[in-house]
């Protein structure tokens, strides 16, 4: 589903429902993982986790590092630039391009890890505000790399059952959401999507989980936002990248958003995923160059996400609604 957003008369914003049938750039049978060398490859057969050595820091622009690295490098591989986690994007003849998710210093040392994946931790009751380094690490399983999309359930899909509060008056009276379900809030800047996104994320019961992520927004900003959420008994992870943070870390962002979500569908029989917004993801991914996977792929993923299935017994459901800041034109 997705809700137009327009301006009208006094400032008013207009919407229209659309219900388009999105198809997916997933595959239903298998799960989607970034290009990959024939190194990378090999390494997840032969269960390799590392790989060892040193390198070189040879210059840095925008949140992308030119390296020279020994050994055999892959896409994905996890890297420590002083204590700046980092992530290998692409390379060539020159060298290596990794993506910093933090300011690297000049002359910082380079050290291979793992695979970029969240880090273990369990998220307590109520609102957790977090940037992408806090929760992220370059030293982890390949397994669980931000790269690996999850699979898509489109087989094991259910009907949707229960009702998904929305905190909007016309959606419900109009077009009552379930869970399990995918929202787009499109149109240009200033007609609301981004609080049609909060009041969506924070009318929830307090045992559904919500991942919030916000793109170019600052985390006192959004700290503010959600400061009189209530006791709540499930987790509300709100993510966020300031608005002068490196491409690298609006990149992942999502990533980890997504990854974040899956894990905590586990154990939560119902989770929300809340994008603010898709477009600067987009921008992200474009000012990589050559990212590790595309926009649209990302994108396509996470909504492929969303559903209502049956794990160990349990039923369980993630609903994602995610937001396409289109200037007119």
């Amino acid at each position: 589903i997705f809700l137009e957003m327009f301006p009208y008369r006094n400032r008013q914003c207009c919407w229209v429902v659309h219900r388009l049938r999105v198809r997916s750039l997933a595959s239903p049978s298998r799960e989607i993982a970034a290009s990959e060398t024939t190194r990378s490859l090999l390494s997840q057969i032969q269960g390799e986790e590392n790989v060892s050595g040193d390198g070189v820091l040879q210059s840095c622009t925008g949140g992308l590092l030119r390296l020279s690295m020994p050994g055999s490098v892959f896409v994905g591989q996890g890297l420590r630039v002083g204590s700046v986690p980092a992530v290998v994007v692409r390379f060539d003849r020159t060298g290596v391009v990794a993506a910093a998710l933090d300011v690297a210093e000049a002359g910082a040392s380079v050290s291979s890890c793992g695979m970029l994946t969240l880090k273990q931790r369990d998220w307590p009751a109520g609102l957790s505000n977090c940037s992408l380094s806090e929760i992220v690490t370059p030293s982890g399983a390949s397994t669980e790399s931000l790269l690996k999309l999850p699979a898509s359930r489109a087989s094991k899909r259910l009907q949707i059952q229960r009702h998904l509060p929305s905190g909007l008056a016309a959606v419900e009276a109009l077009l009552p959401l379930g869970e399990g379900q995918r929202l787009g809030l499109v149109g240009p800047p200033g007609t609301g999507k981004s609080t049609a996104l909060r009041m969506l994320a924070t009318s929830q019961a307090p045992e559904t989980a919500v991942v919030f992520v916000a793109h170019r927004r600052h985390q006192s900003r959004l700290e503010a936002e959600f400061a009189e959420l209530g006791d709540r008994s499930a987790p509300f992870v709100a993510l966020s990248a300031e608005p002068s943070s490196p491409a690298p870390e609006r990149y992942f962002l999502l990533l980890a958003a997504l990854r974040l979500a899956v894990e905590l569908g586990s154990s939560h029989r119902n989770v929300v995923l809340a994008v603010d917004d898709a477009v600067s993801f987009a921008e992200a991914a474009a000012e990589l160059k050559v990212p590790p996977m595309s926009a649209a792929q990302v994108v396509a993923s996470t909504l492929e996400a969303a559903g209502n299935w049956t794990c160990s017994g349990h039923q369980r459901a993630l609903s994602v609604a995610i937001a396409l800041d289109l200037a007119p034109g």
